[in-house]
């Protein structure tokens, strides 16, 4: 999964760096071209960011049922690793961050790929400047993310017309759980220790 995640982040440094061809052979079939176009999500409200998220989807992934938020929230540098997602280097300045967390049934390929990959959960980190994704990590059936899925089952949400807030507490992840249930073909919550 950390390799998937390596390549979604090359692909993504590419893009941003504005090599035309490249993101035109990085859309996947079917899907729609030109719904997403970066701008600043400094001053936007959740649903504006949750939006965003939805549109890159669109444009980038082929979407094979319709996708539903489980989580949206600022999100820090720091608390990537607690969450259990890669984590990401800038040369500067880091800018404010914003999470999204996807669940649908997405068609994802990339630089590299033989074919598409299917994937369960998307999950965005987006740089809030540029209003686009700085980390994608993609997983067929959540396993390797349950801690984070389980969390975003609790969050709290804001109402889609507060604004994404800056002070984010750091997530306080549970105790880790080490037994990891079999796939199933529904997705089911993991059992709790008794």
């Amino acid at each position: 999964m950390r390799k998937f995640a390596i390549l979604v982040i090359a692909l993504l440094f590419t893009v941003l760096v504005g090599i035309a061809f490249v993101s035109k052979s990085l859309s996947p079939i079917s899907a729609q071209e030109g719904t997403f176009k970066p701008h600043s999500l400094l001053t936007a409200s959740v649903a504006d960011v949750q939006k965003a998220a939805l549109d890159y989807t669109q444009s980038r992934f082929r979407v094979l049922a319709p996708p539903k938020i489980l989580l949206t929230r600022s999100i820090t540098k720091e608390e990537l690793p607690k969450l259990g997602l890669s984590e990401i280097g800038f040369g500067g300045k880091v800018p404010p961050l914003a999470l999204v967390v996807l669940e649908g049934k997405f068609e994802i390929q990339i630089p590299g790929m033989m074919r598409p990959e299917q994937a369960k959960y998307l999950f965005y980190v987006i740089d809030l400047n540029t209003g686009a994704p700085t980390l994608i990590e993609g997983s067929r059936n959540g396993t390797d993310y349950e801690q984070l899925l389980a969390y975003a089952k609790t969050f709290k949400a804001l109402p889609g017309d507060q604004p994404i807030d800056p002070s984010a507490k750091d997530f306080q992840p549970g105790p880790k759980k080490f037994a990891v249930p079999p796939p199933t073909p529904a997705w089911s919550p993991p059992e709790e220790p008794k």
